[in-house]
């Protein structure tokens, strides 16, 4: 009897289980395609390409060009922005940054900024201020507010984002686990020695389990938003890394069928101001 599976692609690629005993079903999402707007995003307003490597978060000119990509997107997404960086050393660089540089002040005057604790004691009192603000936006703050989270921490799993505390989800780079850990090595190396010997196949297990890993935690991460059949939003993909083949098909299918891929930074605003004005008309 065949082993059916539910849910996505990435299911089968982490079984050892041979391709004849597998076959996959999956659903659709209970909300209306129109509902969702997906945009993978190469390269910023100032033309700097948008590739989130460990290394690149040491450069300041690529963060201000990504406090520059939110500003833009900030004036209008309508009240809720969650930001998910891939780790909290990324997120502290880019707000070290944004501070010496006064970006952090001018993303402010757009929406009101919070940003994930690392205490989980403060998780719930930034929830209800920024929950508070995006409903009740303050005259300063016209349009709502910006939360900055991590993937893999507390505000990725287990807190929904419905309705306008997160119209819009924004997944800044991918979120790769660290190539040096002693213990990602050896489920790396595990993964590669139960290919079975005679598969005449050019995949790496290893590197399928390394991409899979990071791409369960991106797709967590943007299920935080749409809980509803009647809920919308819009994902956007800051890297030219979603923009590959192999990225794209570890999306949800909801999300990935919704997925444009923008060369240029201004069709992607174009996108998004119209994905909103059509709500904002149905509404």
């Amino acid at each position: 009897i065949p082993l059916r599976l539910v849910g996505s692609e990435m299911c089968i690629r982490d079984s050892n289980l041979p391709d004849e005993r597998l076959s996959l079903f999956s659903c659709g999402h209970i909300v209306p395609r129109d509902h969702v707007l997906g945009a993978v995003v190469p390269v910023g307003p100032k033309g700097h390409t948008l590739e989130f490597t460990h290394e690149a978060w040491q450069r300041p000119c690529l963060l201000d060009e990504l406090g520059n990509v939110l500003s833009n997107y900030s004036n209008i997404v309508p009240h809720g922005m969650v930001v998910f960086f891939p780790s909290y050393a990324s997120l502290d660089l880019t707000v070290a940054q944004w501070r010496k540089t006064g970006m952090l002040d001018r993303l402010s005057k757009r929406k009101q900024v919070f940003m994930e604790p690392k205490d989980a004691k403060d998780v719930d009192t930034i929830l209800r201020q920024y929950a508070s603000t995006v409903s009740t936006p303050p005259p300063t703050s016209p349009k709502g507010a910006m939360l900055l989270a991590v993937v893999g921490a507390k505000l990725s799993e287990g807190i929904n984002f419905q309705d306008e505390l997160a119209r819009c989800v924004v997944m800044v780079g991918l979120p790769f686990p660290h190539s040096q850990s002693p213990e990602l090595a050896e489920r790396l190396a595990f993964a590669r020695s139960t290919q079975p010997p005679d598969t005449h196949s050019s995949t790496d297990p290893g590197r399928d389990l390394y991409v899979n890993m990071c791409m369960r935690a991106v797709n967590q991460s943007m299920g935080r938003a749409i809980r509803h059949s009647a809920d919308y939003a819009v994902f956007l993909m800051l890297d030219q890394r979603y923009g590959r083949d192999s990225i794209l098909m570890r999306l949800p299918g909801w999300i990935r069928t919704q997925v444009q891929v923008h060369e240029r930074f201004g069709s992607s605003i174009k996108a998004v101001a119209q994905f909103f004005q059509q709500k904002k008309k149905t509404k």
